[in-house]
């Protein structure tokens, strides 16, 4: 009865000690050690309260401001994106115009030079004998690398010299932006008899869609 009522009383290191321990000796310092860094242990683990509820937001915020960094790189790469595919369409519009605008003067100087100094809207009255209906639509309407174009304006200007060119390239059924017109200048000189001939052609650049 008196072992039980000892196994009872609390662990201190002077019931662990050798001395009056009925489990002295080595056994008695095993267990102290134990006790000692059991209760060592616990004791660092533990955090006060305050500091458990201070680390949570500064973790929160740490995450969001991951957040906000992710959602910064994602825009900045897809403004990059969209500002090169707009330069692509601008290069692509550009070669197609002046390929159409080439192809249009090369055959107004080779086979209607009696179109050249007459306004698109008088070129009707040139007659059969310079360019019948047919030609007309061809020349008004036409395609390049598969892309449509259309003849918006044939100036010629009020000195003499030259005519202005607007041309344009035909809305897709999903069309993209960005400018899709461009104007030019045709140089002229007098050729035989009363009808001009042309010398150069020059790009004065694109222009936007007109609404």
């Amino acid at each position: 009865m008196s072992s039980e009522l000892w196994l009872l009383r609390p662990i201190t290191a002077a019931s662990l000690s050798p001395v009056g321990n009925p489990y002295g000796g080595e056994c008695g310092s095993a267990v102290l050690t134990m006790t000692r860094r059991c209760i060592g242990g616990r004791g660092r683990g533990l955090r006060p309260a305050a500091e458990q509820g201070f680390v949570l937001p500064l973790a929160m915020l740490g995450c969001f401001t991951l957040l906000l960094s992710s959602l910064s790189v994602h825009t900045v790469a897809m403004e990059a994106r969209l500002e090169q595919g707009a330069a692509r369409r601008q290069r692509l519009a550009e070669d197609l115009l002046a390929s159409a605008a080439q192809r249009l003067v090369g055959e107004l100087n080779g086979h209607h030079r009696c179109l050249l100094a007459l306004p698109l809207e008088r070129w009707s009255e040139a007659g059969p004998g310079c360019a019948g209906a047919a030609v007309l639509t061809t020349l008004r309407r036409g395609n390049v690398l598969g892309e449509d174009y259309q003849l918006l304006a044939w100036q010629p200007l009020a000195g003499g010299g030259g005519a202005d060119l607007l041309l344009e390239l035909e809305p897709e059924a999903e069309e993209r932006p960005g400018p899709r017109r461009a104007a030019f200048r045709v140089a002229l000189v007098a050729g035989e008899g009363t009808q001009p001939r042309v010398v150069d052609l020059l790009e004065r650049g694109l222009r936007g869609v007109e609404r």
